[in-house]
């Protein structure tokens, strides 16, 4: 990493996805004029769909009324994938850097969110992996992070998604990244006491270091 770049470490609590997305938006445009600075946000939302560029209507599985019912805010987004699921004691996290001034290219640095997340789960004894080149990670027992990235003028925004101890079963009202039926996993399963919170502070030191050269 450019010892230059400074990057914070913002962590937002229980917030809603369009009050978190207007924060990400305003430091875009600081990171912009002032590539040298960079923030890593971290939150958990209240239940929301947010559907990516390549999203459709065959994504949502429920009527419309479903979703008002139960209180699931649906937004259109312009990070990279398909559609997911955020609710309460998932980890959402929004690194916010210039990536130029980091010595990385898109591929680079969604490679930098995988790694980050394998070793941060790794060091609580989970295993986890990659399939191919489908930006995510994984256990054996099904997918527990969603990545989905934007960048303008260099600069990186949306980020990646983990679960920590959310309710999995709400992924049942969407084709989660264009997969019905996806089985999924949370790292709640293994640490039973893990919060969103302290596994961002994990997260956070593991992703330093990676990308330090």
């Amino acid at each position: 990493m450019n010892s230059s770049v400074k990057i914070i470490k913002l962590w937002g609590d229980a917030t809603p996805y369009q009050k978190a997305l207007a924060k990400q938006m305003s430091l875009v445009k600081e990171v912009q004029t002032h590539p040298q600075l960079g923030a890593v946000l971290a939150y958990e939302h209240p239940k929301v769909v947010t559907l990516g560029v390549r999203s459709s209507e065959k994504d949502l599985l429920q009527s419309q009324s479903f979703y008002h019912e139960n209180c699931i805010e649906i937004c259109e987004v312009n990070r990279g994938g398909e559609a997911t699921f955020h609710n309460p004691g998932q980890l959402v996290i929004y690194p916010i850097l210039h990536l130029p001034s980091l010595g990385l290219k898109v591929k680079d640095y969604i490679c930098v969110l995988q790694k980050t997340t394998y070793a941060a789960l790794q060091g609580l004894g989970i295993e986890a992996f990659g399939r191919g080149d489908e930006p995510g990670v994984y256990t054996n027992n099904g997918k527990i992070a969603f990545i989905g990235v934007k960048v303008s003028g260099g600069v990186c925004y949306h980020g990646i998604a983990i679960n920590i101890n959310n309710e999995l079963s709400d992924f049942e009202a969407i084709q989660s990244c264009g997969v019905k039926n996806q089985k999924l996993d949370r790292a709640g399963n293994y640490k039973s006491n893990m919060t969103p919170h302290s596994f961002f502070g994990l997260w956070f030191e593991q992703f330093l270091a990676s990308i330090q050269p």
